[in-house]
């Protein structure tokens, strides 16, 4: 997760803060198209793309994710116009296999480990 601070940069955008400030994406464990900006935006700015708005009044602004699949390149150039604000948060998402690996480790785990046992038990 990164959270951007306007305040320590002057025209901080998705792509140079998010590259600059955690290194990019890493390949084995992230999900390109599972990357998520959270950040409140002026309910004027959400009814003029036409979504609706919530019944509950925030103080803030209208809460709003915009989700980044960068296993498109043309979100690169997208990304490269997104301007981080203070109090936005960027959320990368697991791979899929990451997440598959580490079931398969709770499974598969306990047996490797009782059958390294039992050959400890036999010699």
């Amino acid at each position: 997760c990164f959270q951007g601070s306007a305040a320590n940069h002057q025209s901080a955008h998705f792509r140079p803060a998010f590259h600059e400030q955690s290194g990019g994406l890493n390949a084995s464990t992230a999900d390109k198209g599972g990357v998520f900006l959270f950040r409140f935006e002026p309910p004027s700015r959400i009814a003029r793309v036409g979504a609706a708005l919530p019944e509950r009044k925030y103080p803030n602004g209208v809460p709003t994710i915009y989700r980044l699949d960068l296993s498109n390149p043309a979100a690169l150039f997208v990304a490269q116009s997104i301007e981080i604000k203070d109090k936005d948060m960027i959320y990368v998402a697991v791979a899929p296999a990451v997440e598959f690996k580490s079931f398969l480790d709770a499974i598969v785990s306990p047996f490797l480990i009782t059958g390294e046992r039992i050959q400890d038990l036999q010699n």
